[in-house]
C-alpha cells in the first residue's frame, strides 16, 4: 500500500488490539489483516454452503499468521507447495 502514495508508510504484518485504527499505521494493518481473515471466513461460508462440510487448507508463509485469527477449523501447511515439488522430484529421479 506505501508504494505509489506520497506518505503512507510500509505497514509491517501486525495484530493491533484496537479494532479500529488509531493512527495510519494500525489502520493499514487492521485493514489489511482483518480484510483477509474476513475474506477467508466469506469463502469458507461459501463453500460450506454449496458444498457442505469442507475442509480449508491453507498454504504459504502467512498461514499460520493468519489461521490464528480464523473462527473456523483451517488446516495449515506452510510448505506444501515444495513439499509437493519434492514429491515429484523424488518420483522422477
Amino acid at each position: 500500500m506505501h508504494e505509489y502514495t506520497a506518505r503512507l508508510p510500509l505497514a509491517p504484518p501486525a495484530w493491533p488490539e484496537l479494532a479500529f485504527g488509531d493512527s495510519t499505521l494500525h489502520a493499514l494493518q487492521n485493514g489489511a489483516c482483518l480484510g483477509m481473515v474476513m475474506e477467508i471466513e466469506g469463502i469458507f461460508q461459501r463453500s460450506r454452503d454449496a458444498f457442505g462440510e469442507v475442509l480449508i487448507v491453507m498454504t504459504g508463509g502467512d498461514a499460520a499468521f493468519l489461521a490464528d485469527r480464523l473462527e473456523n477449523q483451517i488446516f495449515v501447511t506452510p510448505e506444501l507447495v515444495t513439499q509437493g515439488l519434492f514429491q515429484i522430484l523424488s518420483f522422477n529421479v
